[in-house]
């Protein structure tokens, strides 16, 4: 069994994350961006099913301190996001 640690998560989620929303708003996307996001999409679906993360039990990705936004796989095994919102620590 292969353990990630959490930064590496973090960073491979917050990068498929936001090339997502280069893809979409963009209508030429390079092979390359598209290319590492391909890439990227790969490797957060293994992580995502081995952790069994659901829309019930998402993955928390923090994008700062207190900014962050759930994935998890949906029933056909494709990577769902939430928006960006703000997490109050207390």
């Amino acid at each position: 069994m292969v353990i990630w640690n959490n930064e590496y998560l973090n960073g491979l989620a917050m990068g498929w994350y936001f090339i997502c929303i280069n893809i979409a708003i963009q209508p030429f996307t390079s092979q390359l961006v598209v290319d590492v996001w391909l890439e990227c999409e790969v490797e957060l679906k293994k992580i995502l099913k081995s952790g069994e993360y659901t829309f019930l039990m998402p993955l928390r990705v923090f994008v700062d301190s207190t900014t962050c936004f759930d994935i998890w796989l949906d029933a056909d095994g494709d990577i769902q996001a939430s928006e960006i919102y703000c997490e109050r620590h207390l």
